[in-house]
């Protein structure tokens, strides 16, 4: 009996010794409007396909490349512009990429 004892004692500790949790690390960065970021305030957060950051703001759409920002805002000389400033949402399409109440316009033609 004590043999058993000693024997699952040994091969409990030999799996536990095999077994070893996955530690996951995240890298994470404050971003802001020192860095470009067009308004504090983020409504909305997206990731592309492309690996590119979207944050809406009521101050426009911001595209993050990993280094700066690009900011779209409402050009009201161009129709294909964004429709509004104020960004609630992003999501993508194969089309466009737009928010809720704004939207970069597709081409017409």
């Amino acid at each position: 009996m004590k043999l058993y004892r000693i024997f699952f004692l040994f091969l409990f500790i030999g799996i536990s010794l095999s077994v070893r949790a996955e530690v996951e690390r995240f890298f994470f960065t404050d971003l802001d409007v020192k860095d470009g970021l067009s308004q504090q305030t983020v409504t909305a957060i997206f990731q592309d396909t492309d690996g590119y950051m979207w944050f809406g703001t009521r101050s426009g759409l911001n595209r993050y490349d990993g280094y700066g920002f690009m900011v779209y805002r409402k050009d009201y000389d161009n129709v294909h512009s964004l429709s509004g400033n104020h960004i609630m949402d992003v999501i993508q399409d194969y089309s466009r990429m737009g928010g809720d109440s704004a939207g970069i316009e597709p081409p017409r033609l």
